[in-house]
């Protein structure tokens, strides 16, 4: 018997969720997911206002704050286009810090490797979170890009932060995951062992 029992059970456990998170981490299909190499890997639509934040992040900085330009102009960011492949569902999954209004998360097909040309209707957004000036993981359900011939679609991440009233949305977003459901890097929002 141990002297330490619940020493051996945290180190297995740890050791678990390090092999997981390491494991896991090749599924994530978006270029820079969390900034680290500006706005690398990311396009910007016309009117957008990206700031690279270096001291606020989730979990760590880099970020990337956007702030609206006008009633029904949102300002927003593009990943990089990614094949669809053979997958059926996909999972998104981002950081997002609300400090005005609201912002969106979404996913459109296209039918070229350039995300030029719409393909199909967009995947779920993630729904925010409400509480402001928190870091919070926004999600979606699983989504597949319907209607669209298997290893025929490419799709791309958009982060949005957009304004419908007078208020401009001032939005940050960190650490995107996106691909293959059951296969996305997932962060542990808390454990605890008696």
């Amino acid at each position: 018997m141990s002297v330490f029992p619940h020493c051996t059970i945290h180190v297995a456990i740890a050791s678990l969720l390090c092999v997981c998170a390491t494991s896991a981490a090749a599924a994530n299909l978006v270029t820079n997911p969390d900034f680290n190499a500006g706005l690398s890997g990311w396009t910007l639509t016309q009117g957008s206002n990206p700031t690279l934040d270096d001291v606020d992040g989730s979990p760590s900085a880099p970020s990337i704050r956007l702030v609206s330009v006008g009633p029904n102009l949102p300002s927003e960011i593009r990943s990089n286009c990614i094949p669809a492949g053979t997958s059926q569902f996909f999972d998104l999954f981002v950081d997002v810090k609300v400090h005005v209004g609201g912002g969106l998360a979404s996913v459109a097909a296209y039918s070229d490797a350039n995300c030029a040309n719409v393909a199909g209707p967009m995947g779920y957004a993630s729904q925010f979170p409400v509480t402001i000036d928190t870091w919070q993981q926004a999600s979606s359900l699983p989504f597949g890009p319907l209607g669209l011939p298997p290893g025929g679609a490419y799709l791309q991440v958009t982060l949005s932060a957009s304004q419908t009233f007078s208020t401009p949305s001032d939005v940050s977003f960190d650490h995107v995951r996106f691909g293959p459901s059951g296969t996305v890097p997932v962060r542990l929002q808390s454990f605890t062992v008696d």
